[in-house]
């Protein structure tokens, strides 16, 4: 199913629901008295009921579509989770929740209740109804807010704000059906296959805010220990605002070519160049108020969205001395890549160099790389161990397809059980100084190996991994994080497990010890 198709029937359903609803209120009024907010929850909740359901089955259509385009099984549509009628009529609670504020004069709101909770559905607290231009008022105020009563219940005004605010909680009651449907798929299809699989949030253009942006821009999220005890309390993953329109989509392979994996990288290449999250919201509003987001939406057909983001052109790209992929010639690419190579951002946000310093730093490693043009990144992580009086001889590639190969030897960087030195093959990373980072870059390679098991293919065993964070900090926090990764995956198939793992922070490399 095409995420246009998914769309069109997503909106159908919300569309009959939202019908419905506008028709309760305008004929019923606003519901202000405990007893009025269980009527109308009554009259609302079979129609919401039956659109948790038809969404539920809608997203499992999606990822069934998605899972074969990808070779995997299909799953079973199940029943979307007990939706009780007290979580309507917290919606509707919230909804009519306000104070006055007339003629200019701000009366102090009550303070709110606490945002409720009724099976795992969270409903943000509102404080009032803004009503534009009320003429009955006799005030020149253009917006003022005012407390529903039973005065104004029926007001076509007061209904129509109200009906907008129950219209977004809702509707995201009936999506959250559907996410928790492609989640729960994601993590049965991992637990049977024993790869890692993901989920990502894709924005779609018509809600798209900042706090969504700046979600999708990372990425693929994968099930982990951490994640699962999070879930439901600070997770921002998985935190979605009344009126988010946000698709979810299974990502069975990061190098595929996945719904919104374009959109994806896009996003992110605009986090690493914005000054923090402020500086990131803010330049997702300037580019949606000026037409610009089609780059960083992703919940459209394949070749129907624009694929690279606005920005001067690219230069055209020549061979360097050193030979090698044209993509990682090191060329000073404009601003808005100024932070690495056309097709790999730099991952500690550093300038780029020159063509010619990259051919010159390559060359003064003093290492045979067999014909091998490194990423500035791979080159500087080199530096950095040769600075800490570490060896490495570089692995061949081999090049063949499925016969993956770890990156260096490093000499005397390992240890038999005597205590003596011992040669070890690693995988030599640069990423983020953050858990999630480091975690998808071993689970990369991991997801490479076993792809290469289930083929038969001959592959390297990769089990050393040293990790470069740049100038990022690797705090106590971040290292009992780390030591817990093979703890949290004894019961994968295959267990694969890591032997050694060394940090390389602020000119030290530190190995963190595996639980």
């Amino acid at each position: 199913m095409k995420p246009t198709e998914y769309r069109r029937r997503r909106d159908l359903i919300w569309r009959r629901v939202r019908q419905q609803m506008r028709s309760i209120l305008m004929f019923d009024g606003v519901p202000v008295t405990p007893e009025h907010r269980e009527a109308a929850a009554q009259k609302i909740l079979f129609p919401v009921r039956r659109a948790r359901e038809e969404s539920t089955q809608l997203a499992t259509d999606f990822f069934n579509g998605e899972a074969v385009r990808a070779g995997r099984p299909q799953v079973s549509a199940g029943r979307s989770p007990f939706y009780p009628r007290e979580a309507v009529e917290a919606v509707l609670e919230r909804a009519t929740a306000s104070k006055v504020r007339i003629d200019g004069l701000d009366v102090v709101p009550a303070t709110p209740t606490q945002t409720a909770r009724v099976e795992g559905l969270e409903v943000a607290p509102t404080r009032s109804v803004v009503i534009e231009g009320l003429d009955d008022l006799g005030v020149e105020l253009e917006r003022a807010r005012v407390e529903i009563d039973e005065s104004n219940r029926r007001d076509p005004a007061v209904v129509e704000k109200v009906n907008l605010r129950v219209d977004r909680a809702i509707i995201r009651h009936i999506e959250q059906a559907a996410r928790d449907t492609i989640v729960a798929a994601v993590e049965a299809e991992e637990e049977r296959s024993g790869d890692p699989i993901g989920w990502a949030r894709v924005l779609t253009g018509a809600e798209s805010c900042g706090f969504c942006a700046m979600l999708a821009s990372r990425g693929p999220i994968y099930k982990t220990e951490e994640t699962a005890q999070r879930r439901g309390k600070n997770q921002e993953e998985g935190k979605y605002h009344d009126g988010c329109d946000c698709l979810i989509v299974p990502v069975f392979d990061i190098d595929d070519d996945w719904v919104g994996k374009d959109a994806w990288e896009n996003l992110e290449q605009l986090w690493i160049e914005s000054d923090g999250r402020k500086d990131f919201e803010k330049r997702i509003r300037e580019l949606r108020d000026r037409g610009d987001l089609d780059p960083y939406v992703g919940a459209a057909d394949s070749g129907t969205a624009t694929r690279e983001p606005p920005g001067p052109p690219v230069p055209p790209v020549t061979k360097s001395a050193a030979g090698g992929d044209d993509d990682k010639s090191g060329i000073n690419w404009p601003p808005h890549l100024k932070y690495g190579t056309k097709d790999h951002p730099h991952p500690h946000r550093k300038p780029v160099w020159t063509a010619q310093e990259r051919v010159d730093r390559q060359a003064a490693l003093g290492i045979d790389l067999h014909g091998e043009e490194l990423y500035q990144h791979e080159i500087e992580s080199v530096e950095r161990m040769q600075a800490l009086g570490a060896e490495l001889k570089w692995i061949r590639r081999l090049g063949t397809e499925g016969q993956t190969t770890n990156d260096a030897v490093w000499i005397g960087g390992g240890e038999d059980r005597r205590g003596r030195r011992t040669d070890i093959e690693i995988e030599l990373k640069a990423t983020k100084a953050k858990q999630s980072s480091i975690i998808d870059v071993i689970t990369k390679c991991f997801v490479r190996a076993e792809k290469a098991d289930r083929r038969g293919d001959a592959h390297a065993d990769k089990k050393n991994f040293v990790i470069d964070i740049g100038d990022g900090e690797l705090t106590d926090t971040l290292n009992r994080q780390l030591s817990m990764f093979n703890e949290r995956r004894r019961d994968r198939i295959p267990p694969r497990q890591i032997e050694g793992l060394w940090i390389m922070t602020r000119g030290n490399l530190v190995e963190v010890e595996m639980q």
